[in-house]
Order: C-alpha cells, then sequence, then structure tokens
C-alpha cells in the first residue's frame, strides 16, 4: 500500500479533488512560493513581486473557488479565477505592507527593490526609523493604491460566488477590507488618496463607546440596591458619633421590610 493511501492530508485531499474541480496545478504554485520564501528571494520590479504573490495567494485563492464554486447562470463567471487570483494579490500586498518592519528584523524585504529606491528607502527598515530623508509616507501611499486598485479588481469576484458561499463570507470573511471606493464625491472624479493614521498610535486606538441605556439602568439600580445594604448596616453610636459596620440580624431586617411596604 502507497503511502498516500493511509496519510489523513493526502487522502482528505485526493476526496476534495473527486468531488470538487479543484485546479491541483495551484498546489505546485503554492510550494513554488514557499521556496522563494526558504530562498530568502528578493523582488526588482512589481512583476517580479507580482509572480510570488500570486504563488502563495493567488493560487490558494483559485484553490479555494474550485470548492466554493460559481453562482449558475452568473455572467462573466468565466473570469471568476482571475478574480480570485487578484484578490488573493491584494491580500498577499496588504500582508506585506502590515508586516515591513518585522520583515527587516528577519532580514527580509519583500517591497520591489525598484519602490524602495524611488522613495529613497533603499536601505530598508532594520532601523528604528526609516532612513535619513526618505519619502516613507510616499512609499506607503504608492503601495496601498496599488492594494486597492487590486481589491477593486478582486472584489468582483463576490457576486459570482455560489449564494451559500457569500453567506459564509459575510459570517466568516469581517476581517476582509470593504469593497474599496475609487472616487470620492467632491473630487471632481480625481481617486482619494489614502489617509495614513496621523501618529504612531492612532491606528489602534479605539472611539470609546458609550453605554447602552439598558445597562445604564441596570448599573443605576445595582448602585442604588449596594447603598441600601451599606446604609442598614452602617450604624453611628452616640458616644463619639463615629460609623461603625454591623451587620443585622435577618429578622429584623425582614420586618424593617415589611414596615416599609
Amino acid at each position: 500500500m502507497a503511502e498516500d493511501d493511509t496519510d489523513p492530508v493526502a487522502v482528505a485531499l485526493s476526496h476534495a479533488a473527486t468531488h470538487f474541480p479543484i485546479p491541483m496545478g495551484g498546489l505546485d504554485e503554492l510550494i513554488d512560493g514557499v521556496l522563494m520564501d526558504v530562498r530568502g528571494e528578493t523582488y526588482e520590479t512589481w512583476d517580479d513581486l507580482k509572480e510570488y504573490c500570486r504563488c502563495v495567494a493567488g493560487a490558494i485563492g483559485r484553490l479555494s473557488l474550485g470548492v466554493f464554486g460559481t453562482e449558475r447562470g452568473a455572467l462573466h463567471a468565466e473570469r471568476a479565477p482571475e478574480y480570485a487570483d487578484t484578490l488573493g494579490l491584494a491580500l498577499q500586498l496588504t500582508n506585506i505592507l502590515r508586516d515591513v518592519r518585522e520583515d527587516a528584523e528577519g532580514g527580509r524585504t519583500y517591497l520591489p527593490a525598484e519602490d524602495l529606491a524611488k522613495f529613497g528607502c533603499a536601505a530598508g527598515f532594520a532601523g528604528a526609523e526609516p532612513p535619513a530623508g526618505s519619502d516613507f509616507a510616499g512609499l506607503v501611499h504608492f503601495e496601498v493604491r496599488r492594494a486597492r486598485a487590486l481589491f477593486a479588481e478582486g472584489y468582483r469576484l463576490l457576486p459570482l460566488l455560489d449564494r451559500a458561499q457569500r453567506r459564509l463570507r459575510g459570517r466568516h470573511g469581517r476581517h476582509l477590507p470593504p469593497p474599496p471606493r475609487p472616487h470620492r464625491a467632491g473630487t471632481g472624479g480625481r481617486p482619494a488618496r489614502p489617509r495614513l493614521p496621523a501618529g504612531p498610535r492612532e491606528g489602534v486606538r479605539r472611539r470609546a463607546r458609550p453605554v447602552r441605556p439598558r445597562r445604564a439602568e441596570r448599573l443605576t439600580a445595582d448602585r442604588q440596591e449596594a447603598r441600601v445594604m451599606r446604609d442598614r448596616c452602617l450604624r453611628t453610636t452616640p458616644a463619639d458619633g463615629r460609623a461603625t459596620l454591623r451587620a443585622e440580624p435577618a429578622s429584623q431586617t425582614a420586618t424593617a421590610e415589611k414596615e416599609g411596604a
């Protein structure tokens, strides 16, 4: 008996490939992308980086599409693999932008060398601050615009997905950014400029949530009940005027409550 006949991953993959039109070549591309990481390859141009992104992320999009499927009779359904591939590129580029500092500390730089040179960042980001004289914000703006354009193209996949899979995406895909709006009212049709956080901590700050009315009422009632219990326990002695803590017997408390009623 061959090893693949008993390996649980191989058995599950074989079963899935039998029941779904999975493009198995995507697995070879995924392995190629992992090898690029193992070899520590760098990328001179966006086309070079795009090939890496297509292997490690676009391939996963196309493999997943084989399982998800498209809506029967959907217009342009034949372009679904292309959109899945592009959405994978958008997500991978976003991942690269998120981890620029962490990757640099590990000796890796994924952004294209020509982009780094264009914005004076060829020295990399291993230090605590961007290279002196560099336009780091300009570099990020440039790459963000590229990622948003990829998202705008890749999101064309969503209306093509099978309805059940669209519902699944709605439940479990909330981490994905919303479909980008390429134009903003009042700009004459020009693309809206992506905005960066104003300060180093702006990206993690969250707006304080107002207390819900019902919760506020419940808290108020709890506080009032706590005051009543405190007043029942505190008694003032005539001798020195100081308050002492004394628990009333349960019978007295019950009698007082009846009298109050």
